[in-house]
């Protein structure tokens, strides 16, 4: 059989056997459930939020426009870090009071109250030290006699 310009055989239509058929009626088949399929995932889509354009897409942008992707990377980066580091310093935390929050937002408001503390902590070291000297100020003025020889102050350059 020649085969014309266009790729095309020119006999006439083939007579299909039973299997051909079944192979024919199957691909029908397919299509229709594909067009079902189309047809319920569009339902279900209109029932789903839509992405944000910013949302992380397979692909990586740097510098101030990185979108959303930068951030929630580097959370995943500090969470992996912080199991690593919480599990290599639980033999050195036997005894210790350890608070450990999901809320990221706490640790200025955490390091400003250890620093306060610190602050309040050299007040009161000062103090007591302050406290300490005017005591042993006030039992040595206790004892002290202004009329007494002793108790007068020299007389340097007045002669």
């Amino acid at each position: 059989m020649p085969a014309s310009d266009d790729g095309k055989s020119e006999a006439g239509p083939v007579k299909l056997d039973a299997e051909g058929l079944r192979l024919q009626l199957d691909a029908e088949k397919a299509k229709l459930r594909q067009s079902l399929a189309d047809a319920e995932a569009a339902k279900l889509a209109r029932l789903l939020p839509a992405l944000p354009a910013d949302a992380p897409k397979g692909q990586v942008t740097l510098g101030d426009k990185a979108g959303a992707f930068g951030p929630w990377r580097a959370h995943q980066v500090i969470d992996a870090v912080a199991r690593e580091i919480v599990k290599d310093a639980q033999g050195h935390l036997a005894g210790a009071r350890v608070l450990v929050v999901e809320d990221r937002a706490l640790l200025p408001g955490e390091w400003t109250a250890h620093q306060v503390r610190d602050v309040i902590g050299r007040a009161g070291r000062q103090f007591a030290e302050l406290t300490g000297q005017a005591t042993e100020m006030g039992t040595a003025l206790a004892g002290f006699d202004p009329d007494s020889a002793t108790g007068k102050p020299p007389k340097v350059g007045t002669e």
